[in-house]
């Protein structure tokens, strides 16, 4: 599997990470939520089509699903450490503050 980041693809509004198993995309999304970062994750599969395009579906086929599990499982736990990271900066804002 490969890992991507934001800054690898530039574009408009991009997501926060990638993972690529093959053909399969997992891609994780940040949003500012009122208790704090929120993320959510799209799957997507690439595929060429008659004129040899590159597109995307979101629909799978049997054989595709051991490894969406294995992206969704990588895509929680980049997501759990996140979190971790989040609320770490959270907490050493909070004891700035209390201590200025």
């Amino acid at each position: 599997m490969t890992t991507e980041t934001a800054a690898d693809k530039p574009r408009g509004n991009p997501p926060v990470h990638e993972i690529s198993d093959g053909l399969l995309k997992a891609a994780i999304w940040k949003q500012a939520g009122e208790h704090g970062p929120q993320y959510s994750v799209t799957f997507r599969r690439r595929y060429k089509d008659k004129g040899g395009d590159w597109q995307d579906s979101y629909s799978f086929n049997p054989d595709d699903l051991l490894a969406l599990r294995e992206l969704a499982r990588e895509a929680r736990e980049w997501i759990n450490q996140q979190r971790r990271a989040d609320r770490e900066a959270r907490r050493e804002k909070e004891s700035e503050a209390a201590v200025a």
